[in-house]
């Protein structure tokens, strides 16, 4: 089953990556296209046997139905139950592990010993 899961979640990330590249072909002037990934959420369906935490599908349909008609809706977007959702988390500001930094310092060292040696 937790394969099934690890691939069910990778397909749906392939979908909002082709998502973001369509709606990046697809943004010039002139062409009236506008290219977005909606999410109905987990709904009860055939596919999960109609799971209790699921919600009903009726409300997966209203997710959708609202990217078709709503006017604001912008190009690459994620939505979800007419929410924008961001592709990307704001990113944790912890400082790097010290054996990550001991080797960033390294590599910089080396950068200037190389710009030093081309120099002379």
């Amino acid at each position: 089953m937790h394969q099934l899961l690890v691939a069910y979640g990778v397909s749906k990330i392939a979908v909002n990556i082709l998502t973001r590249i369509e709606a990046r072909d697809w943004k010039y002037p002139g062409k009236n296209v506008i290219i977005s990934a909606i999410c109905p959420d987990f709904c009860q369906t055939d596919m999960n046997s109609k799971a209790a935490d699921g919600r009903p599908p009726e409300m997966g349909a209203d997710s959708i139905l609202h990217g078709v008609y709503d006017e604001n809706i912008e190009n690459g977007q994620f939505w979800r139950d007419g929410r924008h959702f961001p592709y990307e988390l704001e990113p944790k500001k912890t400082p790097p592990s010290p054996a990550v930094l001991e080797i960033f310092q390294k590599y910089e060292k080396e950068q200037q010993q190389q710009k030093q040696s081309t120099k002379d």
